[in-house]
């Protein structure tokens, strides 16, 4: 009989940040099996419950957090030592910048998600400062036209469907009167 060694374990705490994970990341990175699983079991619970709670389709809650999984496990590569994440660390305190200090921040940062954040915490500087932006932008992407409160219909058409990532899809299923069972397998 073969025994194997037993993997590492990685700890993550709620109050822990990306940069204090780093083993863990690296070990991701590096495509290792018990990492990858250590942080499906870690988070496939939170993710599982938020889009339980939005989609209100068990299946299609579980086809959005595997999906996000795959990709995320895909796309880790991507961190690296001097990844943009740790940058973004100001919308932690996005509540006590001053004004000039929030259309600074923005200027230098603005993306989509960025943009998704400040909808979600900031209604006043987002209505101020972006949905000006947005509304005059030339070529809209989806979560464009989902924070400009547009009609999303044509999002439904399958070809156009399926380019939406797994966010994009739970925003999409969220503006749906039926709660997105249209969108259900």
């Amino acid at each position: 009989m073969r025994h194997f060694k037993k993997p590492p374990v990685y700890t993550i705490t709620n109050k822990q940040s990306v940069t204090d994970s780093k083993p863990l990341i690296k070990a991701c990175q590096a495509n290792s099996y018990s990492a990858q699983l250590q942080v499906f079991h870690t988070y496939k619970d939170l993710l599982y419950t938020a889009a339980i709670r939005i989609l209100k389709r068990p299946s299609l809650a579980q086809d959005v957090v595997q999906e996000a999984f795959i990709k995320g496990f895909q796309r880790i590569g991507d961190l690296s030592e001097d990844s943009n994440l740790a940058k973004f660390g100001f919308i932690l305190d996005w509540p006590g910048l001053k004004p000039a200090e929030k259309q600074a921040k923005y200027s230098e940062f603005a993306c989509h998600e960025l943009n998704f954040f400040i909808h979600q915490k900031d209604p006043a500087f987002f209505k101020k400062v972006i949905l000006p932006y947005l509304a005059n932008k030339k070529d809209k992407t989806f979560m464009d036209h989902w924070l400009l409160g547009s009609d999303l219909s044509p999002y439904l058409e399958p070809y156009r469907f399926s380019r939406l990532n797994a966010v994009e899809k739970i925003l999409m299923a969220r503006k749906q009167k039926d709660g997105g069972s249209a969108m259900a397998r």
